[in-house]
C-alpha cells in the first residue's frame, strides 16, 4: 500500500465518522480546524491530540501544518518545507471522499480565506480547546482566532474515538513496541536489579532507569531486531523500592512518577518501562519483592487476579467501567479469601487507584478511554489499552511499606479469542517475581550458618547469570533445610499424627457415605462372538484356489482347507494354533481350533481368557453339538505347508494386535477435536522423535505444535493430538548428564499412539550419542585439539536444544497457560521401580523417571500411605510401597488389577531415608516404616475383607514399627531381606555399596530449573568421592588417615599396592567386602566425610 493509498483509507475513517455526526464533538459543528504548533528544537512536544492526528494521517509529526474539515470539503496546510511532498494528496470529490485541497502555509492570507469558506456555515467550531491556548506559529494562532469568533466545541473526545482502534500496521507497532518493553524489563532492568541484590552493591534508582532507557534506544543489545532510530522511551523508565529499613519512603503509582537518587532497596522494587516504535507506545510495570512476608504475597496474588479480571472484561461491545468493576470485585473476593485463611489483608480498596488503566496508541494516554468506574464508551476491536492495576501505601510489620503494581499492553480481539497481553514475555506470576536471600548478619555466632547463608548467596549468584526466565525466579527454594535435626523431627513426628487422624476420618466417611466399589459393582466386559466373524460372504467372493491344497488369503483373514475335496474356509479369530513337525518322507500341519468350555474332566475343554466368546446353540429338541478340535494334513512336499504356517502365525499376529486396538479404542474417552492456531504462527519444536515410537529411525522424527486448545505431533507415520484438558502433568527435563532433553506428558485418559494405548507420551530429542556415553570414562590426551572441539560440540548441542525445549514451554505457558513442572535435582535419589534401577526426581507434586522407557510417573496426590519397608540398621538400602487411594474398591468393579493398587521403589540407598520423609511431609502424605517387606496384594485384600473392623482398629496404625506384623514376608532379623512382591524381579548389576558410593553430585549441587539454556549446565565433579560405610560414619580424615595406616603397617602393604588392588578389583567388577574401609585416596582434597544426613533442598511452588 502506497502513502497516498494508507492517508486516503485513514482520512475515509476521519471522513465517515465526521459526516456522521454522531460523535461527541463532532455533532451539531460546521466545521472542524486542528492545527499543530511550532517548537523549537530543543522544546519536548509531549502527547498531544493534534500531533497524534496529523502523524496518523501522514505519517509524521508535522509542525505547523492543518487538517480543515466543512460539510464538502476538506482542506490540508502544511509548511513551506512540508508542501511539496504532500501535493500528490489534493484529488477532487470521489469514492464517497470530499474534494481535499492542499494549501502552503505561506502566504497565510490564503489560508485564512480556505479557513473563513470552511466556517460559514451555521454551527459550532470544532477544535482542540485544551491546546489551542499553548500553541504558537501562524496556522495555529489563526485556529485560535477564528475559535474565539465562534462558538468552539472540544473535538477530542470524537478524534479519540476514530483513532482508537487501530488497523494491521498500528497493531503490529504497538506489538513491537510491547515486545521491546517487556525484553527491557525482563532483560536489562531485572537482571541488573538480580545482581545487584545478589551481590549486596548500591546502586541509585535514576542509574537503573538510565540503564533501562539506553536499552530502549539500543535494542540490538537486548538482540531486539528492531531499528534503534525508531525506537525511543515513552517516559524516562520508573524505578522505586523500600524496605523496612526505609520507613518514610512511599511510591507513587502514576505515570507521571519520577525515579528518585536515592539507593535501591532489597525489599520492594516497583519498576515501570514505556517503549515507544515508530510513533505507538506501549507499557510495562512489574513489582519485585525479596524475602516478602506471607501477607504480601496473599496481597501480590489479589492484585495479580484483579488484573486478570480487568483484562478478561475487555470484551468488544462492554462499557469500559465494567473493567474497573471486574477489577474491584476480584480484589473483594480475593481479600475475602485470604481472610478465611488466616491472612492479615490490609483493605485494598481504598488503597487501589482511582483507574485500571487506559487506552494507547501515539498517544501514551488516551483520557477518553480510562478504564474508571465512570466511563461508557464501548470496547471496540483493534484497542489497544494499558491494564495496570495497584495498591500502594501499604505497610509490612516485617518488611515496611510497599505497593503492588502489575502493568501489561493489551489489545483486544474478537470475543471467542478474548484480549491478547502484548508484554506477556515478562512473567508476573510470584514465584517469578520474588526472591528469598539468607542473612549472612549471625555469622561469627554460628559456622553452621554461615555455610548455610554463603550457599544462598553462591546459589543466587548463579541464577543471576543465566537465564532470566524460570530458574532464576524459583529462587524461592530453600536449599538450606536442616536434616535429621530433633526439633525437625519432633515437629515432623506431630504434623504426622495430625495426617494420620485426617487419613483415618476421611476412610470412615468414605465407608459411611457409601463411595466403595464392591464386586456387585462390577461391569463385564462383552466379548466378540464367532459368529460375528465372517471371512466370505459367499462363496463367489472365494479366491481362485487349487485342489487338496491349503490356502491362507492374507486379505480376508481367513485359512482354506480342502475337506474330503472340498475347500472349507476358516477365520482366523476360530484358530487357537498350528505347527509343524517332519516324520520321515512326511510333513504334518497341526491346526487346532478355539471349543467351548466345557464341564469336563482335567484339562478338557479349556479355553484362555483371550478365546473369543461362543454363542448359545439351541438344544432343546436333544440334539447334541459338535466341535472341530483340531486338523492334521499331511504332504510330502513341505514347501506349502511352511508357507502356510508362517503366514498363519503372521495373520494371528495381525488380528490378535487388531483385536487389542479395538478393544482399547472401546475404552478411550472421547476427546475434543483439536483447534488450530489461526492468525498467528503456532509454537514448535522441530526435529524431535515420539514415545511410545509410531514407527522407526527417521520415520519416528516430526515436529510438535502448539494450538488454540492442544499439542499436535506430526511425522511421516502418521500425528498425534493431545489437547490441554487431558493432560494431568506436563514436565520439562533439560539434559544435564542425561542423553535426552525431554517434554513429557502424563494424561488423565488414554489416547492412541499407533496401534498402543497409553497415558504418558514423550518428546525427546538425544543430545548425545549413547556410545559416547558409555565411552566418556576413556583414556583422552588433555590437550589433544580433536577432542576438545569435540566436547565442546557436545555442549553447544546440548545447551542449544536446553533452549529450544525451555523457549517452547516458556511460550506456551504464558499463551496458555499450561504450566511444567521441573524436576528437583537436589532431591533425587536412586531406586528401583521396575525391574531396573533408576534415578527419580522428586517434582512438586510427583516422583518421576522420565529418561528410562517405559517412564515411571508416580502423582502423589494419587497416594493413601506411604510405607518403607526393610528399616534396619544393618541394611544400607530400604524400598518405599506407595498405596494408592481407592484401595478400598474391589479390583473386579474398580477395572484395576490388584497390583495397580500400590506400587513398590526398591533398593534406595538408606541416606536418602530422612530427605524422603521430609519430602512427603511437606507434601502431606502419611508414612509408616517397617523392619520387613509386606505381601501388600495379601495386605490389601485382607483389608478389603472386613473395611469395619480395619477403620474401628486404627486404620494404618498396624504398619507402625512397633505394631503387628501379621503380613510379613521374612524375618526382621534376617540382614538378607527380601521384598516378596516388588524385588522379586530386582538383580541389581552392582553391589549396595555401590549404590551408596554413586557420584551423586551430577546435579545434587544443580539449583538449576533449566537454568542451563544460556549457559553451560555442567556443575563442579565430585568424582572420585565415595560414602562412608555404616560402621565408620561420624569419623574425620584424621581418625581414618591414622587407622588406615595402622592397618598397611600391620598388613605389610604400601598404598600404592592397596590403589592397585582397588583397581584390579574394580575392573573385575567385584565390589568391596561389606567390612573393608573407604579410605581417602592418596592425593585426594581434605573433605570432611559427608553423613547420611546430609543438606538437601527443596523449591517451594
Amino acid at each position: 500500500m502506497t502513502a497516498v493509498d494508507k492517508f486516503r483509507q485513514r482520512f475515509g475513517k476521519l471522513w465517515e465518522s465526521w459526516k456522521s455526526g454522531t460523535a461527541n464533538g463532532f455533532s451539531g459543528s460546521c466545521a472542524m480546524l486542528v492545527a499543530t504548533g511550532v517548537f523549537g528544537a530543543d522544546e519536548d512536544i509531549g502527547y498531544l491530540k493534534s500531533f497524534a492526528l496529523v502523524t496518523w494521517l501522514f505519517g509524521a509529526e508535522l509542525q505547523g501544518c492543518a487538517v480543515v474539515l466543512s460539510k464538502t470539503t476538506a482542506t490540508l496546510v502544511f509548511q513551506n518545507d512540508d508542501f511539496p511532498a504532500f501535493t500528490p494528496l489534493s484529488s477532487s470529490a470521489k469514492d464517497g471522499l470530499p474534494e481535499i485541497n492542499v494549501l502552503n502555509a505561506t502566504p497565510i492570507d490564503k489560508v485564512k480565506d480556505a479557513f473563513e469558506k470552511a466556517i460559514a456555515g451555521d454551527g459550532s467550531l470544532a477544535v482542540l480547546t485544551k491546546e489551542i491556548p499553548n500553541s504558537e506559529g501562524p496556522v495555529a494562532e489563526l485556529v485560535a482566532k477564528l475559535s474565539k469568533a465562534g462558538t468552539p466545541v472540544n473535538v477530542a473526545p470524537a478524534l479519540a474515538v476514530v483513532l482508537a482502534v487501530k488497523d494491521e500496521e498500528e497493531e503490529l507497532r504497538v506489538k513491537k513496541a510491547s515486545i521491546l518493553s517487556a525484553h527491557v524489563m525482563k532483560t536489562s532492568l531485572t537482571e541488573k536489579i538480580e545482581k545487584t541484590i545478589d551481590m549486596d552493591r548500591k546502586v541509585r534508582h535514576t542509574t537503573l532507569s538510565e540503564i533501562a532507557e539506553d536499552a530502549i534506544m539500543n535494542p540490538s543489545k537486548l538482540k531486539v531486531p528492531l531499528k534503534a532510530d525508531f525506537c525511543d522511551p515513552c517516559y524516562p523508565p520508573i524505578i522505586q523500592s523500600a524496605d523496612a529499613k526505609s520507613p518514610d519512603r512511599k511510591f507513587d503509582l502514576r505515570p507521571s512518577a519520577a525515579s528518585s537518587s536515592e539507593h535501591l532497596r532489597f525489599g520492594c522494587i516497583v519498576a515501570s518501562i514505556g517503549a515507544r516504535f515508530n510513533f505507538y507506545c506501549s507499557n510495562i510495570s512489574r513489582t519485585l519483592l525479596v524475602n516478602p512476608s506471607k501477607t504480601q504475597e496473599a496481597v501480590y496474588d489479589v492484585v495479580l487476579a484483579a488484573q486478570t479480571a480487568a483484562i478478561r472484561a475487555l470484551i468488544p461491545g462492554s462499557p469500559l467501567k465494567v473493567a474497573y468493576a471486574a477489577a474491584l470485585q476480584a480484589i473483594e473476593k480475593g481479600t475475602e479469601e485470604k481472610k478465611k485463611k488466616g491472612f492479615a489483608m490490609p483493605n485494598l480498596i481504598t488503597a487501589c487507584a482511582k483507574n485500571v488503566g487506559f487506552g494507547m496508541g501515539i498517544e501514551f494516554r488516551d483520557s477518553a478511554h480510562v478504564l474508571n468506574v465512570k466511563n461508557e464508551n464501548k470496547v471496540k476491536k483493534g484497542m489497544v489499552y494499558n491494564v495496570s492495576v495497584g495498591v500502594q501505601d501499604l505497610k509490612d510489620p516485617e518488611n515496611g511499606m510497599y505497593a503492588v503494581l502489575i502493568g501489561d499492553t493489551v489489545h483486544t480481539r474478537e470475543s471467542k479469542l478474548g484480549p491478547d497481553i502484548f508484554t506477556s514475555a515478562s512473567r508476573k506470576d510470584f514465584k517469578h517475581i520474588s526472591y528469598f536471600i539468607g542473612n549472612e548478619e549471625d555469622e561469627e555466632d554460628n559456622v553452621e550458618e554461615v555455610d548455610v547463608s554463603k550457599s544462598r548467596r553462591t546459589n543466587g549468584h548463579a541464577l543471576a547469570e543465566n537465564d532470566g526466565g524460570r530458574s532464576r525466579r524459583r529462587a524461592a527454594i530453600d536449599a538450606t533445610q536442616a536434616a535429621g535435626t530433633e526439633e525437625e523431627d519432633q515437629k515432623r513426628r506431630k504434623h504426622q499424627e495430625a495426617l494420620a487422624k485426617k487419613m483415618l476420618d476421611r476412610g470412615r466417611a468414605r465407608l459411611q457415605g457409601g463411595d466403595i466399589l464392591t464386586v456387585d459393582d462390577a461391569q463385564v466386559t462383552k466379548k466378540k462372538q464367532l459368529d460375528e466373524f465372517r471371512a466370505y460372504a459367499s462363496i463367489a467372493d472365494f479366491p481362485k484356489l487349487k485342489a487338496q491344497t491349503i490356502m491362507v488369503d492374507m486379505e480376508a483373514e481367513a485359512i482354506i482347507v480342502p475337506i474330503n475335496g472340498i475347500p472349507v474356509p476358516f477365520h482366523i479369530s476360530t484358530l487357537k494354533n498350528a505347527n509343524k513337525s517332519d516324520e520321515g518322507q512326511y510333513s504334518y500341519l497341526r491346526i487346532n481350533f478355539h471349543i467351548p468350555q466345557t464341564g469336563g474332566g482335567r484339562g478338557i475343554g479349556r479355553v484362555s481368557d483371550n478365546a473369543p466368546k461362543f454363542p448359545e446353540f439351541d438344544v432343546s429338541d436333544g440334539s447334541s453339538t459338535a466341535f472341530v478340535k483340531e486338523f492334521t494334513f499331511r504332504s510330502s512336499n513341505p514347501i506349502n505347508l511352511n508357507d502356510c504356517l508362517r503366514k498363519i502365525k503372521e495373520l494371528r499376529k495381525r488380528a490378535t494386535e487388531k483385536a487389542t486396538t479395538a478393544i482399547a479404542k472401546q475404552s478411550l474417552v472421547t476427546q475434543q477435536s483439536l483447534v488450530l492456531e489461526r492468525g498467528r504462527r503456532p509454537f514448535s519444536l522441530q526435529s524431535v522423535s515420539v514415545r511410545p515410537p509410531m514407527a522407526k529411525g527417521k520415520n519416528n522424527v516430526g515436529h510438535l505444535e502448539a494450538h488454540t486448545n492442544g499439542f499436535r505431533y506430526r511425522c511421516r507415520s502418521g500425528s498425534i493430538d493431545i489437547i490441554y484438558a487431558n493432560i494431568r502433568n506436563a514436565f520439562f527435563q533439560e539434559a544435564n548428564r542425561e542423553l535426552l532433553v525431554v517434554i513429557h506428558f502424563h494424561l488423565k485418559n488414554d489416547i492412541m499412539v499407533g496401534t498402543k494405548k497409553t497415558k504418558d507420551v514423550q518428546f525427546y530429542v538425544q543430545v548425545m550419542e549413547a556410545v559416547v556415553k558409555l565411552n566418556e570414562n576413556r583414556r583422552r590426551r588433555q590437550f589433544d585439539q580433536d577432542e576438545l572441539e569435540e566436547e565442546q560440540r557436545e555442549r553447544d548441542l546440548r545447551n542449544r536444544t536446553n533452549r529450544n525445549f525451555l523457549k517452547f514451554t516458556k511460550d506456551v505457558e504464558e499463551r496458555y497457560g499450561l504450566e511444567f513442572d521441573l524436576p528437583y535435582r537436589q532431591l533425587q535419589f536412586t531406586g528401583a521401580p521396575k525391574s531396573v534401577s533408576v534415578t527419580l526426581l522428586p517434582t512438586v507434586s510427583c516422583i518421576v523417571n522420565l529418561t528410562e522407557w517405559p517412564p515411571c510417573v508416580l502423582n502423589l496426590e494419587d497416594v493413601e500411605v506411604a510405607h518403607f519397608e526393610r528399616v534396619i540398621f544393618q541394611l544400607r538400602m530400604f524400598d518405599v510401597v506407595f498405596v494408592f487411594k481407592g484401595f478400598e474398591d474391589d479390583p473386579a468393579a474398580s477395572g484395576k488389577a490388584a497390583k495397580d493398587m500400590w506400587m513398590r521403589i526398591s533398593s534406595i540407598p538408606m541416606e536418602e531415608l530422612t530427605p524422603l520423609k521430609r519430602y512427603l511431609d511437606e507434601q502431606n502424605i502419611k508414612y509408616y516404616e517397617g523392619k520387613a517387606s509386606l505381601q501388600w496384594n495379601e495386605v490389601l485384600k485382607s483389608i478389603r475383607n472386613d473395611l469395619g473392623q480395619f477403620y474401628e482398629d486404627g486404620g494404618w496404625n498396624f504398619l507402625s514399627l512397633d505394631g503387628p506384623t501379621d503380613f510379613d514376608g521374612a524375618d526382621p532379623s534376617d540382614e538378607d531381606v527380601d521384598s516378596l512382591e516388588g524385588d522379586a524381579e530386582f538383580e541389581p548389576s552392582q553391589s549396595e555399596e555401590a549404590y551408596g558410593s554413586e557420584d551423586e553430585s551430577s546435579d545434587a549441587d544443580s539449583g538449576s530449573d533449566a537454568s542451563d539454556a544460556v549457559k553451560e549446565l555442567e556443575g563442579n565433579s565430585d568424582e572420585g568421592e565415595v560414602e562412608l560405610s555404616s560402621d565408620e560414619e561420624g569419623l574425620d580424615w584424621e581418625e581414618l588417615e591414622r587407622k588406615a595406616q595402622a592397618d598397611d603397617l600391620r598388613k605389610g602393604r604400601t598404598s600404592d599396592d592397596d590403589n592397585d588392588n582397588r583397581s584390579r578389583r574394580r575392573n573385575a567388577g567385584r565390589s568391596r567386602p561389606s567390612g573393608s574401609s573407604n579410605r581417602r585416596p592418596s592425593g585426594s582434597s581434605n573433605r570432611r566425610p559427608t553423613s547420611s544426613g546430609k543438606k538437601r533442598s527443596r523449591r517451594e511452588r
